[in-house]
């Protein structure tokens, strides 16, 4: 039987707070300094890894499941210690990216005509996918999925879709749960979802644990003062639930040197990850958190990006372009030395300061 989850309630996950760093595409000259950055990493308290896969990466066109790209991937995780919370992008923030046969073959974005998220063959395509994930997961210390990524986004532009994806991520998480029972599933909102409280509520209506990203950015680079407002926010929505800071991020300042056009600068940045690591660890709710990213992406990533979300204005640029903890060539941010220092204060709870208890 499917039982919903309790307060705080994350059971395969063996640490009291989950702690992950995204270590993505960096310049090949620089990995001797981000490989030891990350070995560094590893040893102050990384003990978790988000791993995010498109559909369509773990699947054949016709749709049937083929592991043989994320096995390898979760045999490797599971050597290193670390634990598994796994994002499926079937929704990719703008993007869709589930099986061909899904797929509009006149355009790359949108399901076929004939077909919605709620449509027989989707769920079906579904939980043959999960037949296969979930145990894989489950057997190489994964402890919770997202059914789709940053669906805010996608559902703004499609406003037709937020029902029938909701019935999408409820046949999800039923099946899931059938298959592992110990495992939680959901889908991400990014925070900024939470202005619109009839989507985020409908959401969190088809989630076990409340999942967000977490990039504080109106126009500019927010104060970290407002993140007390951003975490209250996110525990009412969650109502008990469990949350997972899938990703969160600040950019630094521009690695070349030009003026910011968002108001980001190195100091800032550092200032947000000690901000948000203080707040994990005084608040019982929150029980994994994931900073995105090590270093930064090279240009070439960075221009693949601006296609496949279809957005390259300045700011979105230089927001893309910052977010490491190290620029593309492996020089440190002062960010990186606070990550440093907030992960081993987040991981020896002997240490932590005094928790705040989920109102």
């Amino acid at each position: 039987a499917v039982v919903a989850a309790q307060p705080g309630d994350l059971p395969l996950l063996e640490s009291p707070k989950g702690l992950g760093l995204i270590y993505s595409e960096r310049d090949p000259a620089a990995a001797p300094l981000t490989d030891r950055a990350w070995q560094m990493a590893i040893k102050r308290g990384v003990n978790s890894y988000q791993l995010a896969v498109p559909w369509d990466q773990i699947a054949l066109p016709d749709g049937t499941p083929d592991m043989t790209y994320v096995e390898p991937l979760l045999d490797l995780l599971q050597q290193s210690g670390l634990q598994v919370y796994f994002t499926l992008q079937s929704v990719d923030t703008t993007a869709l990216r589930l099986p061909a046969v899904l797929m509009d073959p006149t355009n790359p974005r949108r399901l076929r005509p004939d077909l919605s998220f709620d449509s027989p063959e989707v769920i079906g395509h579904l939980t043959a996918l999960l037949d296969e994930l979930v145990p894989l997961l489950a057997q190489r210390g994964g402890f919770a999925l997202s059914l789709a990524n940053e669906v805010d986004f996608y559902l703004s532009i499609n406003p037709d879709q937020p029902l029938p994806l909701a019935v999408f991520a409820e046949f999800g998480r039923v099946h899931g749960k059938s298959l592992e029972p110990d495992m939680r599933f959901g889908v991400t909102l990014t925070h900024k979802a939470m202005a619109n409280p009839d989507l985020t509520l409908l959401m969190m209506s088809v989630s076990d644990a409340a999942i967000f990203t977490y990039y504080p950015l109106d126009g500019n680079v927010e104060n970290p003062a407002v993140i007390d407002f951003d975490f209250d926010s996110m525990e009412a929505f969650a109502g008990g639930r469990p949350i997972i800071l899938q990703e969160a991020g600040v950019p630094g300042a521009p690695a070349d040197g030009s003026p910011s056009v968002i108001g980001a600068s190195d100091e800032l940045q550092r200032q947000w990850v000690e901000a948000v690591y203080r707040e994990v660890r005084e608040r019982e709710s929150i029980r994994f958190v994931s900073w995105l990213h090590l270093a930064d992406w090279p240009a070439d990533v960075i221009d693949f990006f601006q296609q496949y979300y279809g957005l390259s204005e300045p700011d979105f640029v230089e927001f893309l372009s910052g977010l490491g903890l190290m620029t593309d060539q492996g020089v440190a941010r002062p960010a990186l030395r606070e990550l440093m220092i907030q992960l081993r204060r987040t991981s020896r709870p002997a240490v932590q300061s005094t928790t705040r208890a989920t109102p």
